[in-house]
């Protein structure tokens, strides 16, 4: 499986300096091969780029969907330094349109 995913979206404003800053809401994140559905677009922000407006997914849902990938079960557990049962991951539901 490929993934290409950035850190963050940007800005739907220009900033003073004529560029636009890190945007945390809204990101873009392609996947190729493996077991996913192919040729499918999944989600869309609002018109001005700010919000999500469809499927909004989390990094961590695209971290479960290669987990999947790599037969790692997403809500498994570990134990944390204090002996507490932790997930694996916090959000762990799959991209449906995608599996």
């Amino acid at each position: 499986m490929i993934v290409g995913m950035g850190e963050f979206g940007r800005t739907p404003r220009i900033n003073r300096n004529g560029g636009r800053d890190h945007w945390g809401r809204v990101m873009s994140v392609m996947l190729a091969g493996g077991r996913i559905q192919k040729g499918v677009i999944v989600g869309a922000s609002d018109s001005n780029g700010a919000m999500p407006k469809e499927a909004p997914y989390r990094p961590e849902n695209i971290l479960a969907v290669l987990y999947d990938h790599l037969n790692i079960d997403p809500s498994q557990t570990f134990l944390d330094n204090s002996g507490r049962p932790r997930y694996l991951l916090d959000r762990r539901e799959l991209v449906s349109e995608l599996v």
